[in-house]
């Protein structure tokens, strides 16, 4: 989870699984927030899942689409330069965070209403950066999250931490 200095959440990983039954997320789906799965060549295919936490919450953003309407919330954008098409995977959100998808691999960013997804259909890391910025009469704050640099492993796709600057390793 990720919260401002205010205290108000602006992030949460999308996780769905039984694995504590006292969570009030428990759910029998079986959905991770990340997920690494291997294909040919020694690469995965990402996505990273997080979780919306305002129904009225707005996204803009993420380069220039073909596209009449300003805000991106429910829309599924491919991550790709195109002839009338350029991908700058940097949300901003009416809440007052910036996520940066720091991917140069071909994917796709849903926006969902209820969930929101970022995919690599080929890549080796995870890298994502959330920003926010809180201003008001007498203070402007900046709050830069790295959010996590990371390599999967083959047999189960989880990560576990490297060292303490928040870098993970197989």
């Amino acid at each position: 989870m990720i919260h401002n200095s205010g205290g108000d959440l602006l992030l949460e990983e999308y996780a769905r699984h039984r694995r504590d039954l006292t969570d009030p997320k428990c759910s029998a789906l079986e959905i991770e927030a990340r997920e690494f799965k291997p294909i040919p060549g020694g690469d995965y295919h990402l996505t990273m899942r997080l979780e919306s936490v305002s129904s009225k919450e707005k996204i803009y953003g993420m380069g220039q689409y073909q596209q009449d309407s300003l805000d991106l919330k429910g829309h599924d954008l491919e991550l790709a330069h195109r002839n009338s098409q350029a991908s700058v995977p940097f949300a901003l959100s009416s809440l007052g965070y910036g996520l940066l998808w720091n991917n140069p691999a071909i994917g796709r960013a849903v926006l969902g209403k209820n969930v929101m997804s970022f995919e690599a259909y080929s890549t080796k890391v995870l890298d994502y950066w959330i920003v926010w910025i809180h201003s008001d009469l007498n203070k402007l704050e900046m709050l830069i999250v790295p959010g996590c640099r990371g390599y999967s492993r083959r047999d189960r796709g989880s990560l576990r931490p490297r060292n303490r600057s928040g870098t993970y390793d197989a």
